[in-house]
């Protein structure tokens, strides 16, 4: 992520300056507040202006877009780049991608422009999942589709789109459809589709669906466009998604505009022109200023381990020991074993035999741990499944009174194989002492039920999301 202060000089602030659209107001000689980034301007004696970056913006962030033609035009990503000063942003989208799936659509992770009935937004989720730690963990993600879906024969009605997503009567029979086998031919199911594909593999991510803009006419009939509109506005509210509602409120009207040739803002009456590109950039902008990035659920996985809360005492947390006497317990969150040694080393396990996992599966493991260390600073922490084999996963050295991450992704080999936490001390000759050893958030997750075989994120993916929420507690 960049430094939170970034020095911009003269050329570039000016063209940056260029691309805003909200007025610049002069506080004092040396202080210029910018209403469109919310970001207080600072310029320095050696003329150059320091950019100090205030809470909620999208300065350092991850961005990836999905959908057709129109989100990959650069006329409106730079500039939208130039207002928020994200990270990195992905651009997923494919030229002539529509929502709805056709008969023999494949998903094969490879939508393109040339293979028309591949070429849809179901595929390019199918490609985020087959190169899942090709990309940066997006912040927010913008789905902007639609107008390739629009050369129908009548405009599209759905009278019930609760049928999309819940089967049963009454409220005891009622039940969500699983998402793998809903009709991706129907609007409110392809979007459904991608919405709930994207919160798995993104939990804490934001989600922004914008309607297509309006055409000339030679393209598609703008009742068309309206129809799906109102479909995919109505779906975004049962999924509780942002939208932003381009084909109302961008100011792009199909009367100024002309097939094949530039118009008011659009090009060709279908693409951006670079006054359109400027015009939607400030509308998205707006769109999503408001979007509170610290207040997100951080961590909505299930963890399959018993009270690894540790709000419930020790249980059923148990010791095994080399070279020591343990005493175990918890509370707050905080599980403490409490050891006294007479030998040169140490070797404390505290481990959970409840789990029952399932072979072949993989699973990530985490936790925390701090010792206050009554011998060298030899604090060693490792995460173990199966416990038959000391290997170092997820090995760490820590110094007194940090908490260390210990994390590690592994497959299981049995039903019956145990999630260990290990600590090991190394003393002087001859020492004698009591040590405390102290662990928080043992988690175990299993990635194959979540995200399918063969498509289980990286550890260092799944660090990312629970690092963020660390950040973000603290």
């Amino acid at each position: 992520m960049p430094d939170w202060n970034l020095t911009i000089d003269g050329p570039e602030l000016n063209r940056r300056l260029d691309k805003v659209v909200e007025p610049i107001k002069l506080n004092s000689d040396t202080e210029v507040s910018n209403i469109l980034w919310g970001t207080t301007l600072s310029v320095s004696k050696d003329g150059k202006l320091t950019e100090a970056i205030g809470t909620g913006s999208y300065y350092g962030r991850n961005i990836m877009i999905m959908g057709d033609s129109t989100a990959r035009q650069n006329n409106w990503i730079n500039p939208f780049k130039n207002l928020v000063l994200p990270n990195n942003v992905d651009v997923i989208a494919v030229d002539g991608a529509r929502w709805l799936d056709s008969d023999g659509t494949i998903l094969d992770g490879n939508p393109n422009e040339e293979n028309t009935v591949n070429n849809t937004l179901s595929n390019q989720i199918q490609k985020i999942k087959n190169n899942i730690g090709s990309y940066k963990i997006p912040d927010i993600v913008f789905i902007f589709a639609g107008v390739n879906d629009a050369y129908l024969t009548s405009p599209i009605s759905y009278d019930n789109i609760e049928s999309f997503f819940t089967t049963g009567e009454t409220t005891d029979t009622n039940s969500y459809i699983d998402i793998d086998i809903i009709d991706r031919k129907q609007f409110p199911a392809a979007i459904r589709y991608v919405v709930e594909n994207l919160r798995n593999l993104y939990p804490v991510t934001q989600i922004v669906i914008i309607t297509p803009l309006e055409t000339s006419t030679g393209w598609v009939l703008n009742i068309m466009l309206s129809s799906i509109r109102d479909i995919i506005l109505r779906t975004a509210d049962r999924l509780s998604v942002t939208t932003i509602d381009l084909y109302a409120s961008s100011g792009i009207y199909g009367r100024y505009e002309t097939r094949g040739a530039n118009g008011r803002y659009l090009r060709d009456g279908l693409h951006t022109n670079d006054d359109g590109g400027m015009l939607i950039a400030t509308k998205i902008y707006d769109g999503v200023a408001s979007l509170s990035f610290p207040y997100r659920q951080v961590n909505p996985f299930e963890n399959a381990l018993q009270n690894g809360a540790l709000t419930s005492g020790a249980t059923p947390w148990t010791t095994a020991s080399s070279g020591a006497q343990a005493n175990l317990a918890a509370t707050g969150g905080i599980m403490t074993a409490t050891l006294a040694s007479s030998y040169g080393w140490s070797l404390l396990q505290v481990l959970q035999t409840d789990v029952l996992y399932i072979t072949g599966h993989i699973y990530y493991l985490r936790y925390k741990a701090k010792s206050d260390l009554f011998m060298r600073d030899d604090f060693a922490a490792r995460c173990i499944i199966p416990d038959t084999a000391m290997s170092n996963l997820g090995r760490v050295t820590t110094k007194t009174d940090d908490w260390s991450v210990v994390s590690a992704v592994t497959t299981a080999t049995s039903a019956y194989d145990r999630f260990v936490m290990v600590t090991q001390f190394t003393a002087a000759p001859g020492q004698i002492g009591t040590a405390t050893v102290q662990y928080t958030e043992p988690t175990v997750i299993n990635l194959t039920e979540i995200y399918g075989a063969g498509l289980e994120p990286s550890q260092q993916h799944m660090d990312a999301i629970f690092d963020f929420g660390d950040v973000i507690n603290e």
